[in-house]
């Protein structure tokens, strides 16, 4: 399990509900190793995550999907089907799906080897309780697409399907490359929750410098400073401003513990 919370600007809805941006993964890390997909070679294949956002992401309130996030190895088309289901299962090949969003999402060549973004043209919201099935659908065109994978490790199977070679995770196959996938959204929360736990970072991304600011009625007990890879950096971060300009460029995570719990921030270092 793996839960990132990235920095938003907050508003008050209806004077009652706040919302907070949290990105849900599987993923140790988003490298994409070449030729590393297994697919069925003779049919098209389904690419399959799910995400249990209760049991797996402690997630305890409704949960608004904004956007999804997916590694492509080989495209020859110029657009890949995506699917979001809920599920009443975490094995997507046996459960009963329902879905709730469909696109078509722009990939080519251009976008091998990289993770390509796509924002929902309207948000979807599920109960803390679902079960969010993430899927690719390749094409009965003969027209090659490979999600993008590595071997850096999962906290969750992959899944894959096709009517000729089967379905089931991946490592059932024999394999052991791991789907990127990402489903980023809003968890809906109380006003005095949300006050007291917010952290907000700007400019993020930095090169530099980054300012720290936490609202002042939360107990912060500790500030500390994450590599993507999770080695300490800075276990007593200054609440106000931190100075990034001795750190190499890439993905940084900042975690607040406080009375009320635990935030985490995702800090990007040009």
């Amino acid at each position: 399990m793996k839960k990132k919370y990235f920095l938003f600007f907050v508003s008050v809805l209806l004077a009652c509900n706040l919302f907070g941006q949290t990105t849900i993964t599987h993923s140790n890390t988003e490298t994409i190793t070449p030729v590393n997909t297994v697919a069925c070679p003779t049919e098209p294949t389904q690419y399959l995550r799910a995400f249990d956002l209760t049991n797996e992401f402690g997630i305890s309130t409704d949960f608004e999907i904004i956007e999804v996030e997916f590694g492509v190895e080989v495209s020859e088309t110029t657009a890949i089907t995506m699917n979001l289901y809920t599920s009443d299962s975490v094995n997507p090949t046996t459960a009963t799906l329902t879905n709730i969003y469909t696109a078509a999402v722009p990939v080519g060549i251009a976008e091998e080897g990289t993770v390509v973004s796509h924002v929902l043209t309207a948000p979807v919201t599920v109960p803390s309780t679902a079960i969010i099935v993430f899927e690719l659908a390749e094409a009965v065109d003969g027209i090659v697409f490979r999600i993008g994978s590595n071997i850096d490790g999962q906290t969750a199977p992959s899944w894959l399907s096709s009517p000729t070679c089967g379905a089931g995770t991946v490592d059932s196959f024999g394999f052991t490359n791991h789907y990127v996938i990402n489903v980023i959204g809003n968890e809906i929360l109380g006003v005095d929750e949300f006050s007291l736990n917010t952290m907000s970072l700007y400019p993020n991304p930095t090169s530099d410098k980054i300012t720290i600011d936490i609202h002042e009625s939360a107990e912060v007990k500790s500030l500390e400073l994450y590599s993507i890879t999770g080695q300490l950096i800075n276990a007593n971060v200054p609440r106000g401003v931190l100075d990034m300009s001795n750190l190499n460029t890439g993905i940084y995570f900042l975690k607040m513990i406080t009375a009320k719990g635990i935030t985490t921030k995702r800090i990007t270092k040009k």
